[in-house]
Formats: C-alpha cells, structure tokens, sequence
C-alpha cells in the first residue's frame, strides 16, 4: 500500500489552514497510481497540536504518541521500504533495520567514548 500527504506550502506560515489545500491519498495493493482514493484532510492544527501534546507531557510526566521509540519505528518502516524495493520488492524484516540501527549507534557511541 501507499499513503501520500501532498502540502500546499503556501499555506506553511499558517498550519490551521493546511487542511484545506492539501490532499492525502491512499492506494490499496498493487493496483497502481490511478486506483488510488482521496481522503480528507481533518481539520487541525499540527504544529498547535503536536506542541499541545509535549506540553501535557512535560506537565503530567506521562508519554506521548510521538515518542523517540515510535519516531525510530517508523524511520524503520521507511528504510525497510526502502530497501524492499532496491531488492526488487523483496520482503524486508523491520526487526533486522532496527537491529542494524542498533548496532551502528552502538559503533558510533564506542567510537565517542
């Protein structure tokens, strides 16, 4: 499947209006770019939003949906994806990304130290 976000940056300097020219699509399968389905945008703020988050965070000592744990899972997914379609849409294991980015933090840190 795909999702695809397309922001109309004329809008960037004013976040709560982004829902209304931007488009979020979605393609089910292996159908390919014409089968896909547009889906709106919810009206919102994402800037106020994710900085309303953090705060009641800091404040109740609580995490949050955007923690580093799940920022690093879905860089994974990413490069997973990535790397899927360099092997011809080979299926690539997140669990072996995420051990791989493991293990170079690991070199990185011991190179520091």
């Amino acid at each position: 499947g795909l999702m695809h976000y397309e922001i109309d940056f004329e809008t960037w300097d004013t976040p709560n209006q982004l829902h209304n020219k931007s488009t979020l699509y979605i393609q089910r399968g292996k159908d390919g770019y014409a089968k896909r389905e547009e889906w709106k945008v919810p009206e919102s703020d994402m800037f106020r939003a994710e900085l309303e988050m953090f705060a009641e965070s800091c404040r109740t000592g609580m995490p949050s949906e955007l923690s580093a744990d799940n920022g690093n899972f879905a860089v994974a997914i990413v490069y997973a994806a990535l790397r899927s379609i360099e092997s011809s849409g080979r299926a690539t294991r997140i669990a072996d990304v995420l051990k791989e980015a493991q293990e170079h933090v690991a070199e990185r840190i011991h190179d520091v130290a």
